[in-house]
Parts: C-alpha cells; structure tokens; sequence
C-alpha cells in the first residue's frame, strides 16, 4: 500500500491487529519511483470518495502502465470503466457481490 492518506495509519493498525500479512505498507512513494511500482504492481486499487482534476493523474499513471484499475464509483474516475481499464466498486456496501 502507498501513499499517506488519512487511512495510511488506521489500515496499518487494522492489518496488524487482524493478522493480515502479505501487505507492504511504503507510505509516501516518490513522483521519480512511481513507475518502477506500478511495474511491480498487479492491480491499481484507490478507495478515494474525492478526487480534483480531470483525468486523475494517479488513474491516468496507472492505465499508462497497463494496470487494472479498481476504484470508486466517483465521476472522475468514469474514465476506468468508458475505457475499459478496471471496475467502479462501491466500497461502502461490502456485502455488494461484484
């Protein structure tokens, strides 16, 4: 997981104090190292309610890498599914089968 948003904290107590392994908490990544992570990536997952700008530059990075992208289902990210790049799930509705 990267990045440093408000949930970067409480998902990395929430792995912890689940047992959860097999997750990498990195944090803040470098503009310069984002494509060597994409790279190594297998899916481009952002859970944002929120997002400013047109295309989102961090959707638009990630589909320049040929990742799938799974993403809210937020209107700057209709990019996703109008370009067949990935699915707009509704994170809120966990009991939602896709």
């Amino acid at each position: 997981m990267a990045g440093k948003g408000k949930l970067f904290e409480p998902l990395k107590e929430y792995s912890a104090s689940h047992n959860i392994g097999n997750v990498l908490f990195l944090g803040f990544i470098p503009d310069s190292d984002l494509p060597d992570l994409y790279s190594c990536s297998d899916y481009f997952i952002i859970t944002s309610k929120y997002e400013g700008g047109e295309p989102v530059l961090t959707i638009a990075e990630a589909m320049a890498s040929g990742l799938p992208c799974i993403a809210s289902p937020i209107p700057n990210f209709k990019i996703i599914e109008s370009s067949k790049s990935g699915i707009c799930v509704d994170f809120s509705d966990s009991k939602k089968k896709l």
